[in-house]
């Protein structure tokens, strides 16, 4: 059991040395989006900067703070691009159209209509050591932050 948990440890230290999430979906936006795009970023509350991904210059940048519970349609419809972290992903396709936030629920079914965006990356750092999945022992709220999963989503032409 000592073993499984120092592997389980040195395989999360690896994810916190290597390459933070947030900067790996920022280096792909800059390589996807355009000077003059907007890339519209979701979050639960106004304060959750710390999955705002790093923008290049002439790239607008927008929140949608589905802690409002306004209804995201005016910023989904200036959005290029759509940075979606795993909190709210996860509870999307937990909860669907029962999610208890109208403006969680809009979002959800913007997204599952298929008519405007395509999902264009899909990132989550695999916990892992000698090709063992240690990732399903770090599933709490607080693991997101020090690890966030991320859905990007391209505006489709």
């Amino acid at each position: 059991a000592l073993l499984w948990t120092l592997a389980a440890d040195t395989a999360f230290a690896r994810v916190q040395a290597g390459p933070n999430a947030r900067l790996q979906v920022g280096e792909w936006l800059a390589g996807a989006a355009r000077a003059g795009n907007t890339v519209a970023v979701v979050r639960n509350y106004p304060l959750e900067e710390f999955y705002s991904p790093p923008l290049t210059a002439g790239v607008a940048g927008v929140a949608i703070n589905l802690g409002d519970d306004a209804d995201p349609a005016s910023a989904l419809a200036r959005a290029d691009f759509l940075v979606v972290p795993e909190p709210v992903y996860r509870g999307l396709d937990r909860l669907g159209s029962r999610h208890p936030k109208s403006s969680t629920r809009s979002l959800g079914e913007r997204l599952a209509s298929d008519e405007h965006f395509e999902l264009a990356l899909s990132l989550k750092l695999p916990v892992e050591l000698a090709g063992v999945d240690f990732g399903a022992g770090f599933r709490s709220q607080d693991f997101f932050i020090i690890n966030p999963g991320f859905r990007v989503y391209r505006r489709k032409r």
